[in-house]
C-alpha cells in the first residue's frame, strides 16, 4: 500500500499551517503543497546528516552515525 504523506498531513492539520509559510526565491508565498513538499525534503536532508536553514530534526531523530 502507498501513502499519500502531503495529503495525509494536509487532511488532519489543515492546510492554513503551511499555506505562505514558505517564500520562494523570487518572493512569492508558496501554497500548502508545495510549502509542506519542501519542508518533507528539508528535513530528508537535515535527517541524513545535512543541514536546512527551514527545519531542524529532533534530537531523538538525529542521525546517529
Amino acid at each position: 500500500m502507498k501513502i499519500d504523506l502531503i495529503g495525509m498531513i494536509l487532511h488532519h492539520a489543515g492546510a492554513g499551517c503551511f499555506d505562505g509559510a514558505i517564500i520562494d526565491d523570487g518572493g512569492r508565498e508558496l501554497d500548502a503543497v508545495n510549502s509542506l513538499d519542501l519542508m518533507i525534503m528539508e528535513y530528508a536532508k537535515v535527517r541524513n546528516g545535512g543541514q536546512s536553514e527551514i527545519v531542524v530534526v529532533r534530537p531523538n531523530f538525529a542521525l546517529v552515525t
